[in-house]
Order: C-alpha cells, then structure tokens, then sequence
C-alpha cells in the first residue's frame, strides 16, 4: 500500500505513515491478540494527539500573546523607570544653563531658562506616568490571556495528558518522538523528553562554564602582558 498523503510506500495495513505521520485508515484496528482486533499504545496516543490539535493550536496562539505582552510590559517598565525622568530634568538643566551664557543679564539661571527645566521635568513626570499606565494596561491583558490558557489547558480533551506537559513545545515535541517510533507510549515520550530537556540544561551549563573560563583567561593573559611591559619599560627610567 501507499500513504495516501506523500505517497510512501508502506506495508498493507498500515494505520500511520512512518514518513508523513498521516493516518491510513480511520480505524485504529492494527494488531490481533487472540482473533480480537487491538490498538497499540502508542497508535492511540496519537489519536489522542490527533484530536487535541485544534485545542493545542489555540493554547499555542494565547502562549505566542503572552510572550508579545510580556515583552511590551518589559519595554514600558523600563520606560517607566525614574532614570528616564531623570534624564528630562538633566536635559532642562542643561537647556537652562546655555541659555544663561549667553543671556544680556550674565545671570546662570535666567526666566526662560527656569521655564524649559520645569518644562522638561514635568514632562519627564509625564513620560513616567504614562508609560506606567500603558504596562498597568498590558498587565491587565495578560492576565486575562493566562485565565484563557488556564482554562484552554484544562479542556476535557487534553484529560490524557499530564498538566505539566500541556504547552505546545512540549505537545510538539511528545508527537515527534511518538511519530518517529522512538517511543512506543506516552511515559517512554515523557522521560525521553525529560532526559534530552535535561542533557540540553548541562550542556547549556557547560556551554557558559567554558566561556568564563575562556573569559577569565584572556583577561589574565591580558594582564600579564600589561605587568611584563610596564617591567620592560621600567628599565628605562
């Protein structure tokens, strides 16, 4: 027989193509125990899989959502912050100042100038508030957003899959070991997915370790080239 989606040759009576993934038949009879007709574990995670993508797609748009506001609410915080204010203040004090230099009176701080440093740390105030307010705003969205993943993760057709793996990179990461056959049921996936998570945490760690050390090494070498010059140089004065 051939997948009736990428035309791969495959065994009769195959339920899943092994290249593509897609499903042959709508039953998922694949084995005989006894006479009696069977699914395999792994063949009725998928289906369980199968019918979870439309729930999974919508939990994979609210995480992309939360993502966009958490980095809005990160931009605005930093916005907000009293050294942007501060900065205004500085900028009129520095106004004001040029304006007293050059001013008939002599005087530092003249009328105007006084106006413009008031001016700008008002609307340094100003900047402040208002960009509190926008990140209050987007706090506020993103809460809601995470009501609406809860509850997306808490759907009747995800009641097969642990919570803690009830996110879209885990989701995605499940059916590939399961459509690939290197598990053969949903614990075999879990753990492999546990243990290649966690060997990509060590070697992250490692990854960061070795460029301290790289770091560190450099500047020790840069420092004793330093120390060897002003040595050399030293002999004459």
């Amino acid at each position: 027989m051939f997948c009736k989606n990428c035309g791969n040759q495959l065994p009769d009576n195959t339920p899943f193509c092994s290249s593509c993934g897609m499903q042959q038949s709508d039953n998922l009879v694949t084995a005989r125990t006894g006479g009696v007709a069977v699914a395999s574990e792994r063949e009725l995670v998928l289906h369980n899989m199968e019918n979870s993508f439309s729930v999974m797609t919508a939990i994979k748009e609210k995480e992309i959502q939360i993502a966009s506001y958490e980095e809005t609410i990160a931009h605005e915080q930093k916005e907000a912050r009293m050294l942007q204010t501060i900065g205004f203040f500085a900028i009129g004090y520095f106004i004001c100042i040029f304006i007293g230099a050059f001013s008939d009176s002599g005087e530092v701080f003249t009328t105007l100038g006084v106006i413009i440093f008031v001016a700008f740390g008002i609307l340094g105030i100003v900047n402040r508030i208002h960009h509190k307010k926008k990140a209050a705003k987007f706090i506020e969205k993103k809460g809601i957003c995470d009501q609406e993943l809860e509850m997306l993760k808490n759907d009747a057709v995800l009641s097969w899959l642990p919570y803690d793996y009830r996110d879209s990179t885990s989701f995605a990461y499940l059916f590939s070991y399961l459509n690939n056959m290197r598990a053969s049921n949903l614990k075999e996936a879990i753990n492999l997915y546990e243990t290649e998570k966690h060997q990509a945490r060590l070697e992250m760690i490692s990854a960061i370790t070795a460029n301290a050390a790289t770091d560190a090494a450099n500047a020790a070498n840069s420092a004793a080239r330093s120390a060897a010059a002003s040595a050399f140089f030293s002999l004459f004065k």
